[in-house]
């Protein structure tokens, strides 16, 4: 069963970058999980739907598993919270490991998180431990695709929502870096893409700017429709008042 190992502070901070853009939605229960390894390469996803969060896991983990690891947001938000109340006093997070691995029982799928300490007599001792339910059935949306073919493009304003936004700048404060905005579009049609947002050398989401560009941020991009809107209103008013005048 595919498993990976990674040490706690390491897994602490992806969760930090990925959890805010894991679905909460039980509708759609594949979006609520991370996902690594198998086909992923080295990175890490999750998505909600409206945005889109990439981790590299480069020199941090050295085996991927062949198979997909399917990782719940609720047991990464656990892993996040992890502090020295939660474990031993005298061992610094530094020294700590978590190992995370898929296991069957029955027809159920469990996702199992362990934080390991290795002693050189003792061998490793286990200091925490979660076990959830994980729901794979149907699948996890090819999102990797999506940064293939971004290129910074002149795509003009947009007003970004808090809603969103905030989804990347907990991340950035957690590890003191600014967040680096571009505009992009696809190579074939020079359309407006997601926006690429960059924090430190790690991370990478995007947004969709259909949701972003409204006046109140929020939305579809609204702009042209209002002011074509408003124009063929005018033009409709302007006859009537026409006629009344004669």
């Amino acid at each position: 069963m595919p498993s990976v190992m990674m040490g706690l502070l390491d897994a602490k901070l992806l969760a930090s970058a990925l959890v805010p853009h894991a679905s909460r939605d039980d509708i759609t229960p594949p979006i609520k999980n991370i996902v690594l390894g198998g086909e992923h390469g080295n990175y890490a996803y999750a998505t909600d739907r409206y945005t889109v969060g990439r981790y590299d896991l480069t020199h941090i983990v050295e085996d991927f598993p062949e198979e997909v690891l399917y990782i719940p947001r609720d047991l990464l938000s656990a892993i996040r919270s992890l502090g020295p109340a939660s474990l031993v006093d005298h061992h610094t997070e530094s020294n700590y490991r978590l190992v995370i691995e898929t296991v069957d029982i029955g027809k159920i799928k469990y996702t199992k998180a362990k934080v390991l300490w290795h002693d050189e007599e003792l061998g490793d001792i286990l200091h925490w431990m979660r076990t959830w339910n994980t729901i794979t059935d149907r699948g996890f949306p090819p999102i990797g695709r999506l940064f293939q073919d971004l290129y910074e493009g002149g795509a003009g304003t947009a007003l970004l929502g808090p809603e969103h936004v905030d989804k990347f700048t907990g991340y950035a404060q957690r590890i003191r870096e600014r967040v680096a905005v571009s505009f992009t579009s696809r190579e074939q049609t020079k359309n407006l893409s997601p926006i690429l947002i960059e924090i430190g050398t790690r991370f990478k989401g995007l947004l969709q700017p259909n949701l972003l560009v409204r006046r109140d941020g929020l939305g579809p991009d609204l702009l042209a429709e209002n002011a074509a809107a408003k124009a063929e209103a005018e033009a409709e008013v302007t006859p009537a008042e026409d006629e009344a005048t004669e």
